[in-house]
């Protein structure tokens, strides 16, 4: 059925309430053809078709048809139009026939039908449309329209009139009413820019966010209300108020960044959630190895001043306590520790809080030229032994990692001993027998270890053992054969001891470890890997607060390189000052940065131990504020804090608020002994049985006053509230104003927030906070009743304005508070977080999606503050305190595109946003490559209007008909058809031989993927088509996770039809295939993800921080036959697979499966979309463990047809 004639049955469905008359009247206010809104005509072209429509009005008595048709293409002359019409009689028009005009670039053509005749209750109707121009006198075009027929669109009119379209009248009449009565007002947009439009009823109340961030050109504008409230229900007919916020645009503008070291590029330096703490060199570059990384770099390489080279991809599953490196001319060998393949699933000894696993050591080899994993075999890594050991144990098993005469040798502290590795195949030659090994480094033909407290060289071929040096501890060692000097890291000392002999030369560095206070470069804090590279000593620094890898100038003994970075996991804990935009936050301390020049200098360290009072690490961001001559910095995160900023740069803790839950969770479950101590003493009173123990033990509040002023954690100075009060305790935490707590909260069962205000300063200069009990007490109650502007839980995160009004990221929507508790605002706000991003759709303009947390607020006038949210796929909103929806900025990673500086990425766990007093204007930090920083253009334009418009019944009326329509719509079931092929296809990428029947196509917004599947006795054959403005890139050097590094396709498969269907797990018989491109050809990977016990396979574990799936085996199809088309903006892709290899036997019943699309950056170094036909809840793009997860309770149906 034609588009156009189900388009048209709907209307005629939907409209069936003003006239009940059987014919028409001639209405003095019908509207002539050249008034005629968009509205009144009804769309009846294709999408292959010039687009055409048609619309009714009257003339007297007569009935006009006016047929509204675009130009042609290479048409230079406007179109013949042939109306074919029956209303008792058969009419045949002509153009000569019709007035004609032109509007908007549009050829119009009025027929006029005279007599009463033509006023039936229905009628046919058809028209086509022929346009001059073609070779020897022929029509350049012929299109027909209105035919329901089997005709081609270029035949001429059918005869019959029973293929003529049949139009309803009457129902059109009501469409032209409808269209009559919409609500419309106008308003003047000053400037080319955007613009949002509320509507507000007649008491000043919010009920309807009409326009979001539009893209708006200059003058006057006209806005279209359907007469709904934001919960979609009719209003009531009476006076409303407009209001228009109007820009020139919101946009960021790239400035620079810090805490990236040397780095040009846009993926970060270093590792965010580990830190460089071994190093290697050739005779080209220094090579620094971190055990993890979640996003940047974990495996480097940089040349003498420290500019990034290269980088290399670290293989998942390899495991992250601990990471070890050797160099040769040919390959990068990178040793890891971890636990086995689902070790860290079964605990054999030790206890639940504290296992033991069998851990092991693995290697990982790389082609120095391409960066790529050369496998052993089938596996691109491989393990070499194991141990068991306790999961909390501090010491690791891989202490270090040499190479002498083509063999590896690696310090394995639970080994007991040096392992002797053939690094051509992976295997273990022997173990050469220490007591407590550690470090090591090459001594001519033999090698240097440490050796409980002293530093023994040992003859790999005798194992003859000697003492060299005694009583030293070691984190690092690295001999300078040519000038016979021995470096040592000094884990007592935190220096470099230089030792030529036995003697002692000199040390490099000021002694005396970690520190707080003024930075100072010379200082390292646990030097770790040492290494010596064209003059210079490269040390990693085994620490957080900063990360940082230096290199000495040996001539000098000065530092002659200092590479910071990266930030912690989404660019956490930064900030600036308001008052001195030179002063930012990063890497646990103080920075001084000039924009002007782009240069960053870290200048202080926060805490000694890198930890608020002695538990927490950091807040996710940091805003500044300044009282009585005193400088206070205060966090946001799972625990907000208020810090003093002392005169050398440290901190010093003065309060802490958060709820049990969040307090314990922020300190890594590890919080300060008094915290426990108390909330013991506390749970025997208000929980003396313990019924309610897990979720109100969690949501109990918590404060913490530095009463005494030593910046430690005493127990008189805990407070937790009372089973009457359970407060918001969140991740993200809260963003106060000042350091005046605002906290959201349930109190007495009724929602409402608690103000701790502080009333000065006490004797010790901590603020005078009052009590969690008074506090409570005067807790402020805030109204749900209301049916707009509903959140589920008032236990969310916060933002405090300038004038005390409080802002929740609440869902499904946003709300504001009133300092009194009066709800101001609501503003629709769905797929809040992490985990509620991954259903939501791709991004649509003036729609938050994923919001994390509130970055800062800043004023824009007296009366207006304007605050900033990040989205967890990288799209940051920006909406005023008065709740009008700015803009957006920066593309959404699932979009694509080149990692550039719009490009975020998922999962920016950080940032902060506000204004500078100095300059006025406003900045924002967020993380990916470093701390970024951008200066927010477009706030100083901010133009306001408004205005009143009555709503009739006659309105209202219209509108619900129009809305009844639109719910009547209804989504198609998902479900497939596999054909079998007779002929086998040849795989060249077309799909000239293949069946356009079974096509299963989706929308991925401006992506529009479509896939086939067939088969036969043999074979599976797959067929994808995708448009890609990057068609076909992947450069991920790992076969195993090609899925994580560009373009790729795959399918999802349960080729066990008699397993439970509504499974959300996989169970055997469950496959993944994934193709991708992979250096210069294309594979396929088959991921079984559960095999049937006794069946053995290759398992690969997927880590990050928080969680791992392991697939039992991970195999590359080697018979797979895969040809690929690519055209600029496109590519195909065609898979033959035995079925032998996936396991499936069609049969006659429905399985579940699934086809997907993932796209990548235009680089293909990172993927950004995964898109499916069937599973929409694939946002997650920024955790490897979860894009490998299968779900297969979101599958689709498929049927293999023609199964014999």
């Amino acid at each position: 059925m034609h588009f156009h004639k189900l388009f048209l049955m709907a209307f005629v469905f939907a409209v069936n309430f003003w006239f009940s008359q059987d014919c028409i009247a001639a209405d003095p206010k019908a509207p002539t053809p050249e008034t005629l809104t968009d509205d009144c005509y009804v769309k009846v072209s294709t999408a292959a078709q010039p687009d055409a429509s048609y619309a009714f009005t009257e003339a007297g008595d007569a009935l006009q048809v006016v047929i509204r048709i675009a130009g042609a293409t290479g048409a230079v002359s406007k179109p013949n139009i042939q109306l074919a019409f029956s209303n008792g009689k058969l009419l045949r028009l002509q153009s000569a026939q019709a007035r004609y005009f032109e509007k908007n670039k549009l050829h119009h053509y009025v027929f006029t039908i005279p007599g009463k005749s033509a006023y039936m209750e229905k009628l046919n109707m058809s028209f086509s449309a022929e346009w001059a121009g073609g070779p020897y006198g022929k029509a350049l075009r012929l299109e027909h329209y209105m035919v329901d027929d089997t005709s081609a669109t270029h035949d001429p009119l059918p005869e019959n009139k029973m293929s003529w379209q049949l139009v309803d009248f009457k129902e059109y009449r009501q469409k032209i009413e409808d269209a009559r009565n919409v609500i419309r007002f106008e308003y003047e947009q000053p400037f080319e820019g955007k613009s949002t439009v509320v509507i507000n009823d007649s008491n000043g109340d919010r009920i309807r966010n009409l326009i979001s961030g539009e893209k708006t050109k200059a003058g006057k504008m006209s806005a279209e209300w359907d007469g709904l409230d934001d919960n979609q229900n009719l209003v009531k007919s009476g006076k409303y108020t407009w209001k228009v916020v109007s820009h020139q645009g919101i946009t960021p503008k790239y400035l620079m960044r810090y805490a990236d070291g040397k780095n040009d590029k846009w993926r970060s330096f270093g590792s965010n959630h580990g830190h460089f703490v071994q190093a290697v060199a050739d005779k080209d570059y220094v090579y620094l190895a971190s055990p993890i990384t979640e996003g940047g770099w974990a495996l480097i390489a940089v040349d003498g001043e420290g500019n990034w080279i290269k980088g290399f991809d670290e293989i998942h599953g390899t495991g992250y306590n601990g990471v070890a490196v050797a160099v040769d001319n040919k390959y990068f060998y990178v040793a890891h520790e971890g636990p086995l393949p689902d070790q860290d699933t079964k605990i054999k000894k030790g206890s639940k809080e504290n296992p033991e696993f069998e851990y092991g050591i693995n290697i990982t080899r790389y082609n120095l030229a391409e960066q790529r994993p050369v496998p052993y075999g089938r596996e691109s890594f491989k393990w070499l032994n194991s141990y068991e050991r306790l999961k909390k144990e501090k010491k690791q098993g891989l202490q270090g990692m040499v190479l002498l005469d083509g063999l590896l040798y690696i310090s394995s502290y639970y080994s007991k001993g040096i392992l002797v590795i053939d690094p051509e195949k992976a295997e273990q030659k022997g173990l050469i027998p220490v007591n407590e090994p550690g470090t090591m480094a090459l001594s001519g033909k033999k090698i240097l270890i440490q050796s409980g407290d002293n530093i023994c060289s040992i003859d790999p071929k005798t194992q003859e053992n000697t003492v060299v040096l005694k009583n030293i501890s070691a984190r690092g060692m690295y001999l300078d054969e040519a000038q016979g000097l021995l470096y040592v890291s000094n884990s007592a000392t935190n220096t470099v001891d230089v030792f030529k002999g036995a003697d002692k030369v000199k040390s490099i560095g000021v002694p005396g470890g970690a520190y707080q206070g003024k930075f100072v470069p010379e200082r390292m804090v646990n030097p770790a890997g040492l290494v010596v590279f064209k003059g210079k000593l490269w040390v990693t620094e085994n620490r957080v607060n900063p990360k940082r890898v230096l290199s000495w100038d040996l001539k000098s003994d000065k530092v002659a390189v200092r590479l910071f970075g990266n930030p912690p996991y989404g660019g956490s804990a930064a900030g600036f000052d308001h008052a001195d935009i030179g002063s930012f936050v990063g890497l646990q301390g103080l920075w001084k940065v000039d924009l002007a020049a782009k240069t960053a200098e870290f200048t202080s360290v926060f805490q000694k131990d890198a930890k608020h009072f002695g538990g927490y690490n950091w807040a996710y961001r940091y805003s500044f504020h300044h009282e009585a001559g005193r400088n206070f910095l205060v966090g946001a995160g799972f625990i907000n804090t208020v810090s003093e900023i002392m005169p050398d740069g440290s901190l010093k803790d003065l309060a802490a608020q958060s709820t049990v839950g969040s307090f314990r969770y922020g300190c890594n479950w590890n919080p300060p002994e008094n915290f426990e101590k108390v909330l013991e003493k506390h749970l025997k009173i208000v929980d003396p049985e313990g019924k309610n123990a897990k979720n109100f033990t969690t949501n109990l509040g918590v404060f913490w006053r530095d009463r005494n002023g030593d910046g430690l954690c005493q127990e008189d100075e805990f407070e937790f509230t009372g089973k009457e009060a359970l407060l918001a305790g969140t991740r993200w935490g809260h963003m106060i104003d000042g350091i005046t707590y605002r906290i959201p909260a349930t109190i007495g069962g009724k929602d409402g927030f608690i103000v701790m205000k502080p009333d000065g300063f006490d004797k010790n200069g901590v603020p005078n906070y009052p009590t969690m009990e008074q506090a409570i007490a005067k807790a402020v109650t805030v109204s749900k009743t209301e049916s707009l502007g509903q959140f589920a839980s008032i236990r969310a995160e916060s933002q405090t304005d300038r004038f005390g009004n409080l802002i929740l990221n609440s869902t499904p929507n946003m709300v504001a508070f009133s300092p009194e508790g009066k709800k101001l605002w609501f503003f629709k706000n769905n797929w809040v977080g992490v985990h509620g991003s991954h259903n939501a759709p791709l991004p649509v303009n003036g729609q938050m999606q994923g919001n994390l947390f509130f970055l800062g607020a800043a004023g824009i006038d007296d009366k207006t503050d304007v605050f900033m949210l990040n989205g967890n796929h990288g799209r940051f909103f920006i909406l005023t305190n008065d709740g009008f929806y700015l803009d957006e900025m920066f593309r959404d990673v699932r979009m694509g595109g080149a990692r550039d500086d719009m490009l975020i990425g998922g999962e920016a766990f950080g940032g902060f946003f506000g204004k500078s007093d100095k300059d006025g204007k406003y900045y924002l930090i967020t993380g990916s490559s470093g701390y970024r920083i951008y200066q927010i253009e477009g706030l100083d334009k901010i133009k306001r209007s408004s205005g009143e418009i009555t709503v009739t019944q006659e309105q209202l009326i219209s509108c619900d008909r129009k809305f009844k329509a639109r719910r009547s719509e209804k989504a198609d079931d998902v479900v497939g058809i596999a054909l079998r092929m007779d002929k086998k296809p040849v795989i060249d990428g077309k799909d000239g031989e293949w069946p356009k029947t079974n096509s299963l196509k989706w929308d991925a917004g401006v992506f529009k993927p479509d896939a086939r599947i067939c088969w036969d006795s043999e074979n599976l054959y797959l067929y994808y088509k995708v448009k890609d403005e990057s068609p076909w890139v992947n450069t991920g050097k790992d076969w195993q996770s090609l899925f994580k590094t560009g373009d790729s396709v795959d399918l999802q498969i349960g080729t066990d039809a008699a397993a439970d269907q509504r499974r959300k797990g996989p169970v055997p018989g469950d496959i993944r295939l994934l193709i991708a491109p992979n250096g210069e050809a294309n594979i396929a990977v088959l991921y079984r993800h559960r095999l049937k016990n006794g069946d053995k396979g290759s398992p690969v574990k997927f880590t990050s921080p928080w969680r791992s799936e392991t697939v039992d085996d991970v195999r590359r199809i080697e018979n797979a036959k895969i040809a690929v088309q690519r055209s600029e903006s496109e590519y195909m892709v065609e898979v033959s697979i035995p079925l032998a290899e996936l396991g499936l036997k069609p049969g006659p019943e429905n399985y579940i499966a699934d086809v997907g699309v993932i796209f990548g950056d235009d680089e293909g170094t990172i993927n950004l979309l995964r898109s499916y036909w069937s599973n929409k809840a694939t946002g997650l793009v920024n955790d490897v463990p979860g894009e490998i997860m299968l779900s297969p309770d979101m599958w689709g149906k498929i049927k293999f047809e023609g199964e014999k």
